[in-house]
């Protein structure tokens, strides 16, 4: 006694099955939700030509993505296939937060923050980018930012030590050219990360 073969012969509505981006067939099926769960499927009578990640779009261009099927027995029979599904909606915003990656990060010694796994620190790219700024820079302090990235050339280099307050007598040009505060703090940052390793 098959209950939703008479439900979904009654009641489904036909849909179109999209894959890759064509339609390559149809199907009826009858949309519900489990009673137990929630959860929303579509209820067909044959799954042959379905795979998960399928797309199913109703009479009036509604779309559920496929993400799951299962078969359902009662009675010791057959009587559907559950497929489980995502508004069009729902999928977009799920693909959306997947790619929206957070780090909590504590203490990370010697580690690599990020999805790659490995890293290069190329601070003297930097530095010649900064060395290019102040070149077409018509600052009035440009001799001054030139002394600043030559001693931040040299702590690099290894010729001279990073000790604490080396760039304070810079700090009155740092503050009229923020632009590179940031900058030369980064590079130090990225450079003092690679000694560590």
């Amino acid at each position: 006694m098959n209950i939703a073969k008479q439900f979904i012969e009654t009641n489904g509505i036909t849909f179109q099955i999209e894959r890759n981006g064509t339609v390559i067939s149809s199907i009826v099926g009858l949309p519900n939700h489990e009673k137990a769960t929630s959860k929303a499927y579509i209820g067909v009578l044959d799954d042959t030509n379905i795979t998960v990640g399928d797309w199913f779009i109703s009479p009036i261009n509604e779309r559920f993505y496929i993400k799951d099927k299962i078969s359902d027995f009662a009675f010791g029979e057959l009587q559907q296939f559950k497929l489980f599904y995502l508004t069009e909606s729902e999928y977009k915003q799920k693909s959306t937060s997947q790619n929206n990656t957070t780090f909590n990060i504590g203490t990370a010694y010697g580690s690599v923050i990020g999805t790659q796994s490995s890293v290069n620190m190329n601070y003297q790219h930097s530095i010649q980018q900064l060395q290019n700024q102040v070149a077409v820079s018509e600052s009035p302090d440009k001799e001054q930012l030139e002394k600043i990235l030559s001693t931040l050339q040299l702590i690099v280099d290894g010729n001279i030590p990073a000790q604490k307050g080396i760039l304070s007598k810079f700090s009155d040009v740092m503050e009229r050219n923020s632009w590179i505060t940031g900058a030369v703090a980064s590079t130090l940052l990225s450079w003092l990360t690679a000694q560590i390793h």
